[in-house]
């Protein structure tokens, strides 16, 4: 179908921006990390545990979503 084709298509047109996202979640949840030890390390150890957790959070969501969306697109198609 020239349906399925387009949607391909414009579906994979986003894949550079997807690794882009990817390869950049790892520093910055690396920078937050040595952000929330250090919020540890001068005595604020709610903010920085709490900072420590939403990077952790946020780097695997950026890491899942992708296989997470693939997984609605085939679930649209059979339907």
């Amino acid at each position: 179908k020239v349906a399925d084709a387009m949607m391909d298509k414009v579906v994979h047109a986003f894949d550079p921006l997807i690794v882009l996202a990817q390869a950049l979640a790892y520093p910055v949840a690396m920078v937050m990390l040595i952000g929330g030890a250090l919020y540890i390390m001068v005595g604020s150890k709610e903010a920085g545990f709490k900072m420590i957790q939403r990077a952790g959070i946020g780097y695997i969501l950026v890491q899942v979503m992708p296989l997470v969306m693939d997984l609605l697109v085939e679930v649209g198609k059979a339907i």
